[in-house]
């Protein structure tokens, strides 16, 4: 050992003579099991390490009787703090426990007038110790976000450690509103969206461990609120994607629209309209997707999102921004996706029913658009949030199809855009 500090004080020196630091035994690991039915054994549920325990044990030494009094008197009060630094230094390093002395002795015998053998027992409640300063795993100066981008970076420890991801913008795209950061090796992820003028160099941090996100702008750091988790990370290789703008809200979860039935407006007085609730609300809602596909030479079809009126679409906008216009020209003979954009962003509120409804004009039994649904085989059901109803008298009536849903994708964060970013990842080893 190099260095042993409590609550910044030195103990490993002439006058506490430290003869052993135990400190590397694992906290205890509880398992939750569940017993088999009808069988032997049990099942494994899940796994948490509990509090670490540290013991120290040495000698310590004064020059006269009244002097050891005064030391001991003085190493007792020293060891009353409670959830102290206790920083252990050997090998070039030091390991860093919040710790608090549950058990401090001295073995006094007949003869120890100066000198008295003691042990002192550390609890440590996290059950983890951490390296006194951070390690940047990952340092990309320029990263391109006009698409989803993937990087990796590898993490050391015992412990999974929980990073700082910071993003500071280079050339922030104008329409962008929000990131997503995605764990793409547990499907962990998480979002912060801003409905304003974003800065050149803004910067956008997600701090794991204390799970706050924030926003700086003009070198004014503020909390934001977020969507999602942080992602957890592991020890060894991790992949993180980076998302700006476009982020999926709502979706169906059927991916495969090539093989899906289609409901199709083969009428001006058609509406098709599909159901959907947010959990949280937000004001940078931008575009939608569609599976679309046509026949013939139809007119432009008109998407809206609605309001609610006794579970059927009000005829009501939600926000004046959403509503889209989608030309023939973009949309093709096959079902496929066809993402489009509102003017300006629009809001929406948390856990209130709307309603995406298509019609289109100069349709008819030859030039028609089709709208994928998301249960070819009307077993599956892909989105528990809403469900897929029709009108055919211009939406005075509506005939919900419950456990059908249309193909679709509710997308906020703005819009994506060609731009770049700074993208640091730091993070403290941690060891159990």
């Amino acid at each position: 050992m190099a260095s042993v500090k409590f609550n910044t004080t030195e103990i490993l020196d002439t006058t506490h003579i430290p003869r052993f630091i135990k400190h590397e035994s694992i906290p205890d690991r509880d398992i939750v099991v569940m017993p088999l039915a009808r069988d032997d054994g049990d099942i494994f549920i899940a796994e948490r390490y509990g509090q670490k325990r540290i013991v120290l044990q040495g000698i310590l030494t004064a020059t006269s009787m009244s002097n050891l009094e005064t030391a001991v008197d003085t190493f007792k009060d020293l060891f009353r703090g409670v959830q102290k630094n206790l920083d252990i230094s050997w090998a070039g390093g030091t390991r860093r426990y919040v710790a608090t002395c549950v058990r401090h002795d001295f073995d006094r015998d007949h003869f120890n007038l100066l000198f008295v053998p003691w042990t002192a027992e550390f609890v440590v409640p996290s059950g983890e110790g951490k390296d006194t300063s951070s390690t940047v795993a990952l340092n990309e100066s320029v990263l391109t976000i006009t698409t989803p981008a993937a990087k990796s970076f590898s993490m050391l420890g015992s412990k999974p450690a929980r990073p700082l991801i910071k993003l500071q913008g280079s050339n922030w795209p104008a329409d962008v509103k929000g990131i997503e950061l995605k764990n793409t090796d547990n499907s962990e992820k998480i979002v912060l969206t801003k409905n304003a003028s974003w800065q050149i160099d803004d910067i956008i941090r997600f701090y794991c461990d204390e799970k706050k996100a924030t926003f700086e702008t003009s070198s004014v750091e503020i909390e934001r609120d977020f969507f999602g988790i942080f992602p957890n990370f592991d020890i060894g290789t991790n992949n993180l994607k980076v998302s700006a703008g476009s982020l999926i809200n709502q979706e169906s979860l059927e991916p495969d629209l090539i093989a899906h039935s289609g409901n199709n407006i083969t009428a001006t007085t058609f509406r098709r309209a599909q159901s959907f609730i947010i959990p949280k609300a937000d004001d940078t809602f931008r575009e939608i997707v569609l599976g679309l596909s046509k026949t013939g030479s139809p007119g432009n079809m008109t998407v809206r999102i609605e309001t609610d009126n006794g579970n059927k679409p009000s005829g009501v906008l939600a926000d004046a921004n959403a509503t889209f216009t989608i030309a023939a020209a973009d949309v093709g003979a096959s079902l496929a996706n066809v993402q489009k954009a509102s003017t300006n962003l629009w809001a929406l509120s948390a856990n209130t029913k709307y309603w995406i409804v298509a019609s289109a004009a100069g349709v008819d039994g030859g030039n028609y658009y089709t709208i994928g649904n998301s249960t070819p085989f009307g077993t599956v059901v892909p989105y528990s949030k809403g469900n897929y109803s029709y009108s055919d008298d211009s939406g005075s009536t509506y005939t919900d199809v419950p456990g059908t849903v249309l193909a679709f994708k509710v997308l906020y964060g703005g819009k994506s855009g060609a731009g770049s970013c700074k993208l640091t990842v730091s993070y403290t080893k941690t060891y159990l």
